[in-house]
């Protein structure tokens, strides 16, 4: 991953993972554990984001920000944060 990337592509990154870790196709309203990700999966599925877009390990990242669009956004934070 590049320091540049878009924050379209982080979303199409992580709504591929989403429907990897058992949630469906998300919208950006849309609720991580209300679309069927379990507590587990959520953990799992922090520690992949973490390793595809090189950022520290934050096992709560997905429990903390459980809304399609916020994840987005955070993350796009995180490696704009990583890239400074």
């Amino acid at each position: 991953m590049i320091a540049s990337e878009s924050q379209n592509s982080i979303r199409s990154q992580l709504a591929a993972m989403w429907t990897q870790f058992g949630a469906g196709q998300p919208a950006d309203d849309d609720d991580y554990f209300e679309r069927g990700g379990t507590s587990l999966s959520s953990i799992e599925f922090a520690i992949a984001i973490a390793r595809q877009f090189d950022l520290p390990d934050d096992p709560f990242l997905v429990v903390d920000h459980s809304n399609f669009g916020r994840l987005v956004a955070r993350v796009s934070q995180m490696r704009n944060d990583v890239a400074s």
